[in-house]
């Protein structure tokens, strides 16, 4: 299989969803994929943090020590060298709605758009 070359990073697949975040002069990208969740995850390991990112996902029940694996999730598919260390540093309190509301975007943006069969409504369903 032949990898998609991109000006700069040829392992970064530009038909992937680039979710835009800019925190103090930088700017970064967000875009889940299981790849990205699954390295995370292993690279966290590794370093001794036990995190799910697939149940982290349950964007509902986000907290402080699901945040900071899966902005590090997000960021990695388009910044692969980023450190969890960094991601650490870049997290603060007066960015932490921002960080939460751009993890929302990407992951919405991460899922499939719906298709002619999922609109059908079942025709059992009452009404509402």
């Amino acid at each position: 299989m032949s990898k998609v070359k991109v000006a700069g990073n040829p392992e970064i697949d530009p038909t992937l969803p680039k979710i835009a975040i800019k925190l103090g002069k930088e700017t970064f990208y967000l875009c889940f994929t299981f790849k990205a969740l699954a390295l995370a995850q292993k690279n966290l390991r590794d370093i001794g943090i036990e995190v799910n990112l697939l149940m982290a996902l349950d964007l509902s029940t986000m907290d402080a020590l699901k945040l900071v694996p899966l902005f590090y999730a997000a960021l990695i598919t388009h910044q692969p060298k980023i450190t969890i260390d960094k991601v650490t540093e870049l997290v603060t309190l007066k960015n932490l709605g921002t960080i939460f509301e751009t993890i929302a975007q990407a992951y919405g943006a991460s899922l499939a758009d719906p298709t002619p069969e999922d609109d059908k409504t079942d025709p059992d369903q009452p009404v509402v």
